[in-house]
């Protein structure tokens, strides 16, 4: 059912409430590769091992992505803010300091986690195209994950107050000031290959 502007834009807002993380997806193409920041993200499946994400029609990446085709989901770091920036700009160059290419896919440099998959089918859904990926490797790191809530990045820490326990999302505004800079040097500064992982696995 088609709705208005004024509809999709409450509609969005509405979305907004619900928080999520940050990831990256890359894919090298015949010609070239290409990457997006996204939260759209859904684990599918534990048996087999799929994944989902929904890239939106005539991105870069999704032209790119086909079928068949191996493509990379890193789950940012609360450091690497401005990692989902690089990656968030329409039409800039892709930013190839920032990725590693490990085993075929490219993965960004020191991501909390890392899931290698295979395109086994493109699905489209409205404005955006859904991508179910076969999983064939993972790895993570132990870490704080950057979190997008109401429109704003930021962290999050263990709720101490309640007995039950969980999560709350805090300073989800970046700082004005922050220290962009620095984190892009320790960002560059990590070995080709990234650090070593906490935790490594291979499907067959």
């Amino acid at each position: 059912m088609a709705i208005s502007s004024e509809s999709q834009r409450e509609f969005r807002t509405c979305l907004a409430q619900y928080p999520t993380g940050i990831c990256v997806v890359t894919v090298r193409g015949r010609s070239h590769a290409a990457g997006m920041t996204l939260n759209s993200f859904i684990s599918v499946s534990l048996d087999p091992c799929l994944v989902l994400i929904s890239l939106a029609n005539g991105s870069r990446t999704a032209t790119t992505l086909e079928a068949g085709a191996r493509f990379t989901i890193s789950f940012l770091q609360r450091w690497q803010a401005h990692i989902a920036h690089a990656f968030a700009r329409s039409g800039a160059p892709f930013p190839t300091r920032l990725v590693s290419e490990v085993d075929g896919h490219l993965e960004v440099r020191g991501a909390l986690a890392v899931i290698r998959c295979t395109a086994e089918r493109l699905v489209p859904g409205g404005d955006h195209v859904l991508v179910i990926g076969d999983v064939s490797k993972f790895e993570h790191r132990d870490g704080e994950p950057l979190v997008f809530y109401r429109g704003r990045i930021g962290g999050m820490h263990w709720d101490l107050d309640s007995h039950v326990g969980g999560w709350d999302v805090l300073d989800l505004q970046v700082p004005q000031h922050s220290s962009a800079a620095a984190d892009a040097k320790r960002s560059l500064a990590m070995p080709a290959q990234g650090e070593p992982r906490s935790e490594r696995s291979t499907l067959s």
